[in-house]
């Protein structure tokens, strides 16, 4: 696996990114990939003081989630889920909420996932309705708060769950 961290300036998104550490190991387990966060963590400490990430992009590895959240954000996956529940819900933010970094999944590797698990898991009549089905899931995967996600969510779930065509139906496409 090469493992590249790479520093970007989302005020300027037009200006190139620096490569701050690339990284090639064959393990691809918490513990290796922990070792990589914390290698880049303490060599950026001795240079310029604390790191702190505010977007980490990543494909949806849980080994790297939780390597990245261990030793960047010092929380545990059930840690990250309760700030990030309560950072959608607009309640007050931690302390040390401004000092730790939001996971972002590529949305290249995560459509990749859907549609694979999409392919093994339904069985669709038509092309179409695959084609549908991945659009719904693009819209879930766009949306930015978490009101609209339900909303998403919940027209997904009529449309799929329905049994028959119906006027509800028809109107949640």
């Amino acid at each position: 696996m090469n493992y590249v961290f790479k520093l970007k300036n989302f005020n300027d998104l037009d200006e190139p990114g620096v490569i701050v550490n690339e990284t090639i190991t064959s393990r691809h387990d918490t513990d290796r990939i922990s070792e990589i966060f914390l290698l880049l963590k303490n060599n950026f400490r001795r240079k310029h003081g604390d790191l702190c990430f505010r977007i980490i992009g990543m494909d949806l590895s849980w080994a790297t989630i939780h390597a990245s959240l261990e030793i960047m954000n010092m929380e545990t996956i059930f840690d990250y889920s309760n700030r990030i529940y309560k950072y959608s819900k607009k309640e007050k933010e931690d302390k040390d909420t401004k000092t730790k970094s939001f996971l972002a999944s590529c949305c290249s590797h995560t459509m990749h996932r859907f549609t694979r698990g999409l392919k093994r898991q339904v069985k669709f009549s038509d092309n179409e309705h695959k084609i549908f089905g991945v659009l719904c899931f693009s819209l879930l995967l766009n949306s930015t708060d978490l009101e609209s996600s339900k909303d998403i969510f919940k027209l997904i779930c009529i449309v799929f769950k329905s049994e028959s065509y119906s006027q509800e139906v028809e109107k949640a496409k």
